[in-house]
């Protein structure tokens, strides 16, 4: 009996007390400190991008990805977010989905 206890509170304090005896995959919230890792969203450079990542970005197929490359061609590079509205089939929504996962880098060139 005292090596079933002991072997009990060993399970408890590493959390698998709950999945043993209830078959939960997971520890009881209490018992195991949950650590996130700091997320940091990877965000694709307008004014470089080329188009097969372009291509990754929401309502941006092949075309429009064209589309934009020869925009930098003929114009340089994107001083603002909304210069995207200028690709025909950019709309207000396509730039709310689009906005938060581009920057745009501060290249100059014509």
């Amino acid at each position: 009996m005292k090596h079933l206890l002991a072997v009990l509170l060993f399970l408890g304090a590493l959390g698998l007390d709950r999945t043993i005896f209830t078959g939960l995959s997971s520890p009881a919230p209490s018992s195991v400190p949950q650590i996130q890792p700091p997320f940091t969203p990877y965000q694709l450079d307008l004014n470089s991008a080329r188009a097969e990542e372009l291509e990754g970005l929401p309502s941006i197929g092949s075309r429009r990805a064209k589309q934009i490359l020869l925009y930098r061609k003929e114009r340089g590079s994107f001083q603002s977010l909304r210069d995207l509205r200028k690709i025909p089939g950019i709309g207000p929504k396509s730039l709310l989905k689009i906005s938060p996962l581009v920057i745009l880098s501060n290249q100059r060139e014509k």
